[in-house]
C-alpha cells in the first residue's frame, strides 16, 4: 500500500477488488475509526484527521498489516 505517508489516498498493488475480505483502520490505541471508502484503485482516509493509523487488509491467502501516516498541510 502506498504512498507513506499519505494525503489521504492508500492506493494497493498485486492485489484485485474481489480477492479483498476485509480492510480495517484502527488508530494508536486499537479503536477501528471510520469513515474509509473503498474503491478499485484506493482505499480513501481523506476525511481522517492527521495521525497514525493501522491498516489491516485481508484477502483470502493472506493479511497484511501496516503503519499508515496521514499528513496534510
Amino acid at each position: 500500500v502506498y504512498p507513506n505517508p499519505t494525503d489521504g489516498l492508500l492506493y494497493y498493488k498485486d492485489i484485485e477488488i474481489g480477492n479483498i475480505q476485509k480492510v480495517q483502520i484502527l488508530d494508536l490505541f486499537g479503536k477501528m475509526v471510520s469513515p474509509i471508502f473503498i474503491s478499485d484503485e484506493y482505499i480513501s482516509i481523506e476525511m481522517l484527521p492527521n495521525g497514525v493509523y493501522f491498516l489491516y487488509l485481508k484477502t483470502a491467502d493472506k493479511m497484511q498489516v501496516q503503519r499508515i501516516i496521514k499528513h496534510t498541510e
